[in-house]
């Protein structure tokens, strides 16, 4: 179900009916976007949360990551997870947001480091060991 009916009479937006009645709005993303985009800009999070959630439109602030870890859902959801880096020791994480029958996700390894994984990643692009040696040597990798 697309959000822009609701949010067409929210914003009291024509330019949106034409878009309003189409289920799937990919193609159109763009033309939306900038609709959106000068009206979006005329008020604060805060206040449009305020005004859309009303009108049924599905509206959230996009949170920092310490916001997201300070954030009392975030808390009770149980989203927030601590591992322990190689090299960066503690680091926290935002959990899977999916549970299973099986139970939750849960984090396997460490986030790689950069380059960690460069020469398996070049050799399944189809570089020969000898070219990512060079790589490396030259300081690309």
């Amino acid at each position: 179900m697309s959000p822009l009916p609701a949010l067409q009479t929210a914003l009291e937006l024509p330019e949106l009916a034409s878009h309003a009645t189409v289920p799937y709005n990919f193609a159109a993303r763009e033309e939306i976007a900038r609709a959106l985009e000068p009206v979006l800009r005329t008020r604060t999070t805060a206040a449009w949360i305020e005004l859309l959630e009303p009108h049924g439109v599905w509206a959230a602030p996009i949170l920092t990551h310490a916001e997201a870890f300070a954030d009392r859902g975030f808390q009770a959801a149980d989203a927030v997870e601590e591992i322990t880096h190689p090299v960066a020791g503690p680091v926290r994480l935002l959990r899977f947001p999916l549970e299973f029958s099986t139970g939750r996700a849960t984090v396997r390894r460490a986030p790689p480091s950069p380059g960690e994984h460069a020469d398996e990643i070049l050799g399944e692009l189809g570089y020969a060991r000898d070219e990512i040696r060079r790589l490396r040597a030259d300081g690309l990798v």
